[in-house]
């Protein structure tokens, strides 16, 4: 089972480099650049964002817990995510937090730090 991003996190898998140019040279892994772009395998539900920054009036006959309930829901709005399951996506070189899973790593990326994405027709839809 793999893991589900919070908030506004997606789950990259980089594309691989290729370890013999096209002349045929082997490219040992210190002369390899780092990989900027991969497919995204998992999206988090979107980031929790603060519209109101004043709490609605408390009225007379409202107890506590409704009057914090009526605040949570007035105030938390979740913004969706506009990177999709599927997308390719490009982001700089140092974004991100290396994951590994199942001996296969992964980078874990917010999805501010991406710079751009790709998505193929009848991709990403979900």
């Amino acid at each position: 089972m793999f893991p589900t991003p919070m908030f506004n996190r997606v789950v990259v898998r980089p594309f691989e480099e290729p370890s013999v140019s096209k002349g045929g040279i082997h490219i040992p892994d210190t002369a390899k650049k780092k990989v900027t772009c991969g497919e995204v395998i998992a999206v988090g539900p979107g980031k929790v964002a603060n519209l109101n920054s004043e709490p609605p009036t408390k009225l007379p006959h409202m107890t506590v817990e409704a009057f914090e309930t009526t605040c949570k829901v007035a105030m938390d709005v979740r913004i969706p995510m506009t990177i999709k399951v599927g997308d390719t996506v490009h982001y700089s070189e140092y974004a991100g937090q290396i994951m590994r899973v199942n001996d296969q790593d992964f980078i874990v990326l917010v999805e501010d730090d991406v710079l751009a994405f790709e998505r193929e027709p009848g991709k990403g839809k979900k």
